[in-house]
Order: structure tokens, then C-alpha cells, then sequence
């Protein structure tokens, strides 16, 4: 007769991958998934400290060592993994402009009308840029240095190429807001707003990043409003400059 098999040796036949139903019975593999599971970890360890230096202290004066020892890491897993300095940036690129793909916009709910619609998208924008602010940090200077950046600089901050952003802005195709021309108009602005006030104000110049994105939703709707009406509205307009100068 078998001996029944105690909880201990049960236990230490499942740590070692062999134990259990839906156990992994083969031992090379039950090693490899914990060490695939850690060079993931390290990978991205590697990937947010190279990211923290770079926009820190910039690309060219951030060294590997300086790197592994921010990730915990050891120096030479940046060029196993990476093939180098060079590669942690590369890395970085990729994993920005798969984030930059995502559906953010797309999520949005549909507003009542244009003016709604387009305060809303130019205000996402503006929030994506601001969140990508470090990784822009290193990337709007080695897009000056290298032109082979500036297709990964452009996936971040110019949402007017999405074709999910002129739909969204012809199902209001009322007045003069309904030629191709005005809606490609609309999605520029949203590009520009979103970078100037994503970016540009609240890191390089230094301003209050909430400032800032309330400026940005009083000018897109000045811009939104002065595009959608025939005549000029004064009163309106007034108003609106009137909440920049005294906000």
C-alpha cells in the first residue's frame, strides 16, 4: 500500500513545478517563468530610471552606471537588455508612442454640441501632454539634435492626425464649421493649445500647471465660439478676456 504523501512534501513538489493539478510538471520551465517575470521588472526598473535622469539632468549627461544604480539594477543588464544608452531611449520612444495610440479621445463621451466637443478634446490633450512632460523633457531636445526623433515627438503632441478627432468634430458639421478645411482648422488648435499649455507654460517657462489649464479652456472657447459664430460677440468676448486677467 502507497503511504499517503505528507502537506510538507506536497508542498516542496509544487515549488519545484510538479505537484497539483495545472502544475507545471517540466522543472526548466518552472524556473524560467520566475526569471522571465523578473527581467520584465527589470526591464521597466531600468526604462523609468532612464527616463527620470534624462529629463533630469538630459540624455547626453546621464551615464549607464548612473542609470542601473537609480533602477537597482546591475550596469550590465542595460546593455543586455537594451544594447546600451542608446537602446534605453529607443525603449523609452516605443513604449511612448504605444501609450500616445491608445484610446484615450476615443473614450471621451459625445458632447451636446461643437463648443462642448471641442473643450473637451482640446482639455484632453492639454492633460496628455502634461502627463508625457518628462519624457518631452528628453525628447524636444534630441528632436533638435537628431530629425530621425521628431516622427516619435510628433505621435505625442499632435492629436490632429488621429482620424478619430475630424469624426468626432464633422457630426456637428453645422454652419461654417462643416468644409474639411474648418475641421482640420479645429484639429490644429487642439494640437497647439494642448502643447503650449501642456508643456511649454507649466514646465519650460514655470507657470501653475491648474493656471494654465484653465487659460487653455477660456481661449478654446473663445477660438471655438468666434468660429462657430457669423457675427462677432463682443459681450462675449469681453467676458472671456475679462476671466484671464483677473483669474
Amino acid at each position: 500500500m502507497e503511504t499517503p504523501e505528507s502537506g510538507e512534501d506536497l508542498k516542496k513538489r509544487q515549488l519545484n513545478g510538479y505537484g497539483g493539478p495545472g502544475q507545471v510538471r517540466n522543472p526548466a520551465e518552472a524556473r524560467l517563468r520566475p526569471k522571465k517575470r523578473d527581467r520584465v521588472a527589470k526591464e521597466r526598473a531600468l526604462l523609468a530610471a532612464a527616463e527620470r535622469l534624462f529629463a533630469q539632468r538630459g540624455y547626453e549627461a546621464s551615464s549607464t552606471r548612473e542609470i542601473a544604480a537609480e533602477a537597482g539594477c546591475a550596469e550590465g543588464l542595460i546593455h543586455r537588455y537594451f544594447q546600451g544608452k542608446a537602446g534605453l531611449l529607443q525603449g523609452l520612444v516605443r513604449a511612448r508612442m504605444l501609450q500616445a495610440k491608445g484610446p484615450s479621445m476615443r473614450r471621451l463621451p459625445a458632447a451636446a454640441n461643437v463648443e462642448d466637443e471641442f473643450l473637451q478634446l482640446v482639455a484632453c490633450q492639454v492633460e496628455q501632454v502634461w502627463q508625457a512632460r518628462d519624457f518631452l523633457k528628453i525628447l524636444v531636445p534630441e528632436s533638435l539634435r537628431d530629425p530621425s526623433w521628431r516622427g516619435a515627438l510628433a505621435s505625442i503632441v499632435i492629436a490632429g492626425h488621429d482620424p478619430s478627432i475630424l469624426e468626432r468634430l464633422k457630426s456637428f458639421n453645422k454652419g461654417r464649421l462643416a468644409g474639411k478645411e474648418q475641421l482640420t482648422m479645429l484639429a490644429h488648435l487642439i494640437d497647439v493649445l494642448g502643447f503650449y499649455f501642456g508643456f511649454l507654460q507649466p514646465v519650460a517657462l514655470g507657470h501653475n500647471h491648474e493656471l494654465a489649464k484653465r487659460t487653455s479652456t477660456v481661449l478654446a472657447r473663445i477660438l471655438i465660439r468666434s468660429a462657430n459664430s457669423i457675427g462677432e460677440d463682443r459681450d462675449f468676448l469681453s467676458d472671456q478676456c475679462n476671466q484671464l486677467i483677473f483669474s
